[in-house]
């Protein structure tokens, strides 16, 4: 049973060993990219929802980060045709500048996706189509720059710095006294045409009734313009000044006749100088509500100008940043473990995982099958009529049951020694691991189960790794109690298994 067991460790191992170990299948290629925040080193690289490689390194050069991927050999990722482009970019003063630059077309691309809500990211590649095959240690070209929180509060300042403009455009337009005189000079001069229109259609009704038609159509059809179109009204304004001009001398060639046809045009007339009332009064509420705007008042206003909200909003991205990278640095190392135990000639089974969030910390849940099982002790008083006997007997009854213990525990590490303590096997208790050969050498002590028996139960063992990950050990157990004392020895499994911390770090919180 103990060959069989130990066989099947070394199966276990070889199948574990050859999933983790994708060295030699994979080949190293770079990229350039302008922000690098959210990756790391072991960051995944996905291509069509698989996962296809990992961040072997990122370092700084220059202002720019260059991330190393190791990609699956079978993977084969395609330079693409280079075409020149002229792109949209700003200076260091801040100024919008066109620059040249080259795209690779049809080339393959890689650019940083978000995985989740708290911030987790992960590169996507695309293979590209044409070009020539990119090889080890080669450069991906094209690495289209995702937007972020900055990016999106810079355009809505760019798009606030130009409404400002809009509204301080008209506001010189149509607030100056300039402007308003032009503007009541025109209509004063629509009144003018629109007495000579009157006496034109009195004598011209007939012929003109058409004309009156196309008339009104047109007053809506500008109600319409200067509702949808407001920053051309100065252009269109300087058009009807000029046809107004063109009209005014028709009507001083045609003489009396145009002057009785002209008055019926005044109604289509007041109808328009009240539009021009409404866009005055809408431009006035505009004016207003970019003022208070400037001034902090409201939502808006104080968004904009309060420089709290961005401090705020720095310190909570920044928080979210130190959680996700500390999401990213835990270690999940789980461990399956046998043991025989030579006077009971049984079999003793762990499978422990531990949440290692640092090099000298870590939290250990293991799950024991005992040979032992799990005891209880039991008091039961019972009282008697019988005068034989005494009236009052105390019976001690200890249960034992073949039931799973757990065990929970904290451990922290200085230098060669890792102090441990929590519950061990369902029980309080504390523990020490010596560490040698560069952590190829453990010797483990244990104390607990302290009022189970006559003495605690102690325990040492000595566990040796003679192959990566696969460890041998041997100890004794309950050495201060000579009724339970007894020797073991068996082998476990030790690995770092990076799809269960992936499981832990992106699953959602319980709530209650």
């Amino acid at each position: 049973m103990v060959l069989g067991s130990i066989a099947a460790f070394i199966i276990m191992y070889g199948v574990v060993n050859q999933e983790l170990d994708q060295g030699d299948g994979t080949y190293a290629v770079t990229a350039i990219f302008k922000d690098a925040t959210g990756l790391a080193p072991q960051s995944k690289v996905m291509l069509a929802g698989i996962r296809v490689g990992e961040v072997s390194k990122i370092e700084l050069i220059g202002d720019k980060a260059q991330v190393t991927i190791n990609l699956q050999r079978r993977i084969e990722l395609k330079q693409g045709l280079p075409k020149p482009r002229t792109v949209t970019e700003r200076d260091d003063e801040g100024n919008t500048v066109e620059k040249e630059r080259t795209y690779y077309k049809h080339g393959a691309t890689v650019s940083k996706k978000q995985a989740s809500l708290l911030g987790d990211y992960y590169l996507e590649v695309t293979p590209g189509l044409e070009g020539e095959v990119i090889t080890e240690n080669g450069s991906i070209m094209n690495v289209p720059e995702a937007v972020g929180p900055e990016a999106l509060f810079e355009r809505f300042d760019e798009i606030a710095r130009d409404v400002k403009k809009v509204t301080e455009s008209l506001a010189n337009t149509f607030g100056s006294k300039e402007g308003q005189a032009a503007l009541q000079d025109i209509l004063k001069r629509l009144q003018e045409i629109a007495v000579t229109l009157s006496d034109f259609l009195n004598n011209n009704s007939g012929n003109l009734d058409r004309i009156v038609a196309n008339a009104e159509d047109i007053s809506v059809n500008v109600k319409g313009i200067t509702r949808d179109a407001r920053g051309d009204f100065k252009r269109i304004l300087t058009d009807v000044k000029r046809i107004t001009s063109e009209v005014n001398y028709i009507v001083n060639q045609s003489g009396s006749d145009v002057q009785d046809g002209l008055a019926s045009l005044k109604t289509t007339l007041v109808r328009f100088s009240g539009t021009l009332d409404e866009l005055n009064y809408t431009l006035q509420n505009m004016g207003e509500i970019t003022d208070k705007i400037n001034e902090g008042e409201g939502t808006l206003g104080v968004l904009v100008n309060d420089p709290a909200i961005a401090t705020e909003t720095e310190k909570a991205i920044s928080g979210v940043g130190d959680f996700v990278n500390r999401l990213l640095q835990l270690q999940t190392i789980v461990e399956l473990r046998s043991e025989f135990y030579v006077s009971q000639s049984a079999l003793k089974n762990y499978v422990s995982v531990r949440l290692q969030p640092s090099p000298d910390k870590y939290y250990l849940i293991e799950l024991v099958d005992d040979t032992r099982g799990s005891t209880r002790q039991i008091q039961e008083t019972r009282l008697q009529t019988d005068p034989n006997e005494p009236p009052v007997v105390r019976e001690d009854r200890v249960i034992t049951t073949d039931d799973f213990k757990f065990s929970i525990q904290m451990a922290r590490r200085w230098g060669f020694f890792t102090g441990r303590f929590g519950l061990i096997e369902s029980s309080g208790g504390l523990g020490g691991d010596l560490h040698f050969l560069n952590d190829d050498l453990e010797v483990r002590f244990d104390v607990f189960d302290f009022g189970e028996d006559v003495n605690p139960r102690l325990r040492t063992s000595m566990a040796y790794s003679f192959l990566s990950s696969l460890y041998l050990i041997m100890g004794y157990d309950d050495i201060l109690n000579d009724e339970t004392r007894d020797f073991y020895f068996g082998a476990f499994l030790r690995f770092n298994d990076e799809d269960l911390a992936a499981v832990l770090s992106t699953a959602p919180a319980p709530s209650f």
